[in-house]
């Protein structure tokens, strides 16, 4: 005897599959963004977080926590640390982690906007296709502004290291004998997921065009 056939209603697994892809870029972006919080804190207030939540306010961080400088060696007989460093300096070192943190934050949200439209079988809508073309223009642009607030940042360090002769001080809060600077750090990783993204765009409007055109044979 032959079992009955068991209905399974459609769309159940597209759309789990859906929702799982939602669920595993909002735990990308978030484990992104709560790294890119904790570099942010560490540059702003010059503290341990684990210390600092434990009430130490005693530990703090070395000049190295910017992500701009690449060595920092106090001078003979000197004391000091990121805590010293003015506060201005610290707040425009932080901008190119905060201007990451924004875009991959902004991109989480447009995928999640894509995929909730592809999920109601929507693929080659005009929303669909704009949410692409402004993910790719965030991730762009915020690629580029990040690469400009981190030159930004190293030219003023480097100004302020050469104005202040070998010794340092002033702004860095203590004498240093030895200050090494990183390059600007450019998320080309960003920036090449914008291109693909533009691509897709590109590849979705083409879609949409050729689901118009069969609509009209049909």
């Amino acid at each position: 005897m032959a079992h009955p056939a068991t209905s399974v209603p459609v769309g159940r697994r597209p759309r789990r599959r859906a929702d799982l892809s939602i669920v595993m870029t909002g735990a990308v972006v978030c484990g992104a963004a709560m790294w890119d919080l904790l570099v942010i804190f560490n540059i702003t207030t010059g503290l341990m977080i684990l210390n600092a939540l434990t009430g130490n306010l005693a530990a703090h961080q070395s000049l190295t926590a910017l992500p701009q400088i690449l060595q920092a060696e106090l001078a003979p007989g000197e004391t000091g640390d990121l805590t010293d460093v003015d506060l201005r300096l610290r707040l425009l070192c932080a901008v190119p982690t905060v201007i990451n943190m924004l875009t991959i934050v902004l991109a989480g949200l447009l995928i999640a906007g894509i995929i909730a439209r592809i999920q109601q079988g929507q693929p080659f809508s005009s929303s669909v296709q704009r949410g692409w073309q402004r993910l790719a223009s965030v991730l762009v642009f915020g690629g580029i502004l990040q690469t400009v607030a981190g030159v930004i940042a190293v030219a003023v360090l480097t100004t302020l290291r050469a104005s202040q002769g070998p010794d340092g001080g002033g702004a860095f809060g203590a004498s240093y004998s030895g200050l090494g600077f990183n390059a600007p750090d450019v998320p080309w990783m960003l920036m090449l997921l914008g291109i693909i993204a533009g691509a897709l765009a590109l590849a979705f409007r083409e879609g949409a065009r050729l689901e118009e055109e069969v609509a009209g044979v049909v």
